[in-house]
C-alpha cells in the first residue's frame, strides 16, 4: 500500500479485532490481509498500544501454569490436588487457546565458513559454467585471502562477486572498494548477474549496493574518509591502483571486528614497493596468514578460459613491459618509461567525470584503422588542471568522429580543441576548424610539436599541475612512451601495434599543450 494524505481511518472496533488477533499469534502481515490495510500499520498499533507485551504477558502466564501443574503432578495424589489440577489444566487450555506458543524462527541457511552450502552447490555445478579457478576459489574455507591475478580473467564475475553473494545469503554483509566508482558499480552488476540466474529476490536495489534478507552488499568509494562505520566482510578489488591504499586499508579493515568478518584483497600488480606488493611478498614477514591465490593469462587459459584471437594476437597488443605487468603478474618498471608508474599512481587521485559547467581544453589523435581515434577533456581548478575523462575509439569512420567532436561542443564549453592533422587527420581537422574558428587549431605532428607536447605533458605531472582518474587502460596508454637514447640525444617513442602509438597519450598531450612551460632541449621525440 502506498502512503498517501488521504488515508482510511480505522474503528475502534476494527484495532480491536486487530488486537486479539495479534494476541492469538497472527503475524502483522497476516492482520493487514484481511484487514485490508499496511502490515506497517499494525506494526505501529502493536508498538504504540504495548500488544507486544501483553503478547509476552499472556505467554509468560502460561509458562507459569505449566510450572504449577508440573509441581501437583508429583507426589501423593489427594482430592483437592486433583481438583486443583483439572482447574489449572482447564485454565491453561483455554489460555492457549488465545495465546499459542510462538511460531518456530525460520531456520539460517546451512552455512560453512559462512558461506551458503546449498547456492555453492549450485554454482559448482557443470552447467554453471564456472572455470576451475574460479571454482577453487569460491571452495576456499580461508578467512584471508590475497590474490595476484592477470587483468581480464573473470575474476571480479566467477570469484569475487559470487563470492560475496554466497556470504550475503548467509547473513553476512559484504562492503566491496574497487580503484573506481565504475569498477565499484561493475562487482555490483555481476552480483545481480547471479542472483538472476540463481534466482534470488533482492529486497532492495540501489546504485550503492543490494539488500538481500535484510544483509546488505555495499559498493564502498575508495575514499577513505567516507569508508568507515559498516561491519562486514571486506573486499578490495584492484587494490594495487588505489589512491592511498595504506590509508582505505585502514580505514575499511577494522569493519571485520565484532562480526568476526573476511578479508579478499585482489588485484593486477601496480608499483613495486606499495602495500598490495608488501600483501603479496609477505614483506618483513607480514601478511603471511593470508592464502594465497595466482593466476597469469597462461593458467587462466590452461584452466579453461577461452581466449578468442589467440594469446599471440593479444600478446602483440602491448609493450613486454605493459604485458608482464598486465598479464603475467610481475612486477614491471625498468625505468625507460617518461611518465613512470610511481609517477602516474602519485596523479591518479580524481574520479572520472562527464559533467562540468567550467570551460574545458580538448584533445583530439584522429586514426582509424590501426590507431585509436582519441579524444582527452581537461578542466582546469585552482590554477591546476583535471583529466575528466578519455575516449578510445577504434574503426570509427570520419563521419562518426565528426559527430562525436560536434557532441563535445554541445556538452561543454571548449574553451580550445587542438586536433591531429597528420595524414588521414587533415580532412576531419579542417573541417572542425573552418566550423569552430578561433576554437580549433590543427597540429602537425612533426619531431619537434611532438617534443613540445610530450615535454609539457611531463612537466605537468611532475609538478603536480595534472591530476588522472584511477584506470587501468588509461595509465598503461599515458606510460606507453618511451624514453631511448640516440646518437643525437635522448628520444621517446612508443611502439606502434594494433592498438595505435600511446594515442590516448598523444591525445592528453594536446590538450595541455602550452598550459606549462617547457625550456627548449637538445631532445627529439619520434614514432615507430
Amino acid at each position: 500500500m502506498k502512503w498517501n494524505k488521504r488515508c482510511k481511518r480505522y474503528s475502534d472496533e476494527e484495532k480491536e479485532q486487530a488486537r486479539q488477533a495479534f494476541l492469538r499469534g497472527e503475524t502483522p502481515n497476516e492482520i493487514a490481509e484481511w484487514l485490508g490495510c499496511s502490515s506497517r500499520i499494525v506494526h505501529v498499533w502493536a508498538k504504540k498500544k504495548d500488544w507486544y507485551d501483553q503478547l509476552a504477558g499472556r505467554r509468560q502466564i502460561a509458562s507459569n501454569l505449566e510450572s504449577q501443574l508440573a509441581k501437583l503432578s508429583t507426589g501423593t495424589m489427594s482430592t483437592s490436588r486433583a481438583r486443583r489440577i483439572s482447574l489449572l489444566s482447564n485454565s491453561l487450555k483455554r489460555l492457549r487457546t488465545v495465546a499459542p506458543p510462538p511460531k518456530p524462527k525460520p531456520q539460517k541457511p546451512i552455512i560453512k565458513q559462512s558461506m551458503s552450502l546449498e547456492l555453492l552447490e549450485k554454482m559448482l555445478a557443470p552447467e554453471y559454467g564456472l572455470y576451475s579457478y574460479q571454482k577453487a576459489f569460491l571452495q576456499s574455507e580461508a578467512r584471508f585471502i590475497k590474490v595476484l591475478k592477470a587483468r581480464q580473467t573473470g575474476y571480479s564475475y566467477g570469484c569475487l562477486a559470487p563470492k560475496a553473494l554466497l556470504r550475503a545469503v548467509a547473513g553476512r554483509n559484504q562492503l566491496i572498494v574497487s580503484a573506481s566508482e565504475y569498477q565499484s558499480q561493475l562487482v555490483l552488476g555481476y552480483v545481480q548477474t547471479h542472483m538472476e540466474r540463481l534466482g534470488i529476490v533482492a529486497d532492495e536495489v540501489n546504485n550503492k549496493g543490494v539488500v538481500i534478507n535484510g544483509t546488505s552488499i555495499i559498493a564502498l568509494p575508495a575514499n577513505f574518509r567516507t569508508i568507515q562505520g559498516n561491519p562486514g566482510d571486506v573486499i578490495l578489488d584492484e587494490f594495487a591502483w588505489l589512491h592511498r591504499p595504506k590509508r582505505v586499508w585502514s580505514a575499511i579493515v577494522p569493519s571485520i571486528t565484532q562480526v568476526g568478518g573476511t578479508v579478499t584483497v585482489c588485484s593486477t600488480p601496480f608499483v613495486p614497493g606499495n602495500m598490495f606488493w608488501e600483501i603479496i611478498t609477505e614483506h618483513k614477514g607480514k601478511f603471511a596468514n593470508f592464502e594465497s591465490h595466482k593466476l597469469t593469462i597462461h593458467d587462466a587459459i590452461e584452466q579453461g578460459m577461452p581466449l578468442p584471437g589467440g594469446l599471440a594476437e593479444l600478446r602483440s597488443l602491448f609493450d613486454s613491459e605493459s604485458w608482464s605487468m598486465l598479464y603475467e603478474c610481475q612486477w614491471a618498471e625498468d625505468g625507460s618509461a617518461l611518465l613512470s608508474w610511481d609517477l602516474l599512481h602519485e596523479l591518479a587521485n580524481a574520479t572520472e567525470t562527464r559533467f562540468w559547467d567550467e570551460p574545458i581544453y580538448v584533445g583530439v589523435d584522429v586514426g582509424r584503422t590501426n590507431d585509436r581515434f582519441a579524444i582527452a577533456c581537461v578542466g582546469e581548478e585552482n590554477d591546476k588542471f583535471r583529466l575528466l575523462h578519455l575516449e578510445l575509439h577504434k574503426n570509427l569512420s570520419f563521419a562518426g568522429q565528426r559527430q562525436v567532436l560536434e557532441s563535445l561542443f554541445e556538452r561543454y564549453h571548449v574553451r580550445r580543441m587542438e586536433i591531429d592533422r597528420t595524414g588521414l587527420g587533415m580532412q576531419l581537422s579542417e573541417e572542425v576548424v573552418n566550423a569552430h574558428s578561433g576554437v580549433a587549431i590543427g597540429r602537425h605532428f612533426t619531431r619537434q610539436v611532438k617534443e613540445r607536447l610530450a615535454l609539457n605533458l611531463l612537466k605537468l605531472c611532475e609538478d603536480k599541475r595534472l591530476s588522472l582518474y584511477n584506470d587501468s587502460v588509461l595509465l598503461t596508454q599515458l606510460h606507453a612512451i618511451k624514453k631511448k637514447a640516440t646518437a643525437s640525444g635522448i628520444t621517446y617513442d612508443a611502439q606502434r601495434d594494433e592498438t595505435g602509438h600511446a594515442d590516448g597519450f598523444w591525445a592528453l598531450a594536446l590538450a595541455v599543450d602550452g598550459l606549462s612551460r617547457v625550456s627548449e632541449k637538445n631532445v627529439s621525440i619520434e614514432v615507430w
